[in-house]
């Protein structure tokens, strides 16, 4: 019996010598494996700060290319209103020779009024049409009100001068008369 424990202690000692370093071998790895855990957790913070900087960084691209907010320098600006006026004085012409029943002026001047839009068009500068539109402070200035109850209250009913924008951005809001709805006394 005594030869037969001898025997099952040196059968056992190499196991328990394996099974210490298997354990040494399992704990370094299970160490590695926390360690690029980690790391692994450090690139996915990194990767999602990025990722949502990048996002930011494409809506506000987005924002400038949709949106673009120009700004319009003084001097530009007196040029497209100094453009405008003449448009307005030849709409002014016309309304005359309109008054006055010249059927050969009102073509005439038309035509110039065909042409001034294309041109005025070509430099950037376009003309926002407000007749039967909502009233909108940033594009009209009121002049006077009506009292149309047939009307929504709100409707620019008559344009005196038009809105026109240079570029996207509004360089004189159209003077208009706006609908009251019934008349209040």
């Amino acid at each position: 019996m005594v030869f037969d424990q001898f025997n099952t202690k040196k059968l056992i000692a190499p196991l328990t010598e394996a099974a210490v370093e298997n354990k040494a071998a399992l704990y370094a790895l299970t160490t590695q494996a926390v360690s690029q855990s980690e790391q692994l957790a450090r690139f996915s913070e990194q990767s999602l700060r990025a990722h949502k900087e990048l996002s930011l960084q494409i809506e506000e691209l987005y924002d400038r290319v949709t949106d673009p907010a120009p700004v319009v320098d003084p001097d530009t600006e007196q040029l497209v209103g100094a453009a405008v006026c003449l448009r307005d004085e030849l709409e002014h012409l016309r309304t005359y020779a309109f008054a006055k029943s010249d059927e050969e002026l009102n073509r005439q001047i038309g035509l110039l009024l065909l042409i001034c839009d294309r041109k005025l068009f070509q430099a950037g500068i376009s003309r926002i049409e407000r007749l039967g539109e909502i009233y909108d402070p940033a594009l009209d200035a009121v002049s006077d009100v009506e009292y149309a109850p047939a009307l929504e209250s709100g409707v620019i009913t008559k344009v005196l001068s038009g809105c026109y924008k240079y570029r996207g951005a509004t360089v004189r809001r159209a003077t208009v008369i706006v609908n009251k709805g019934e008349k209040h006394e």
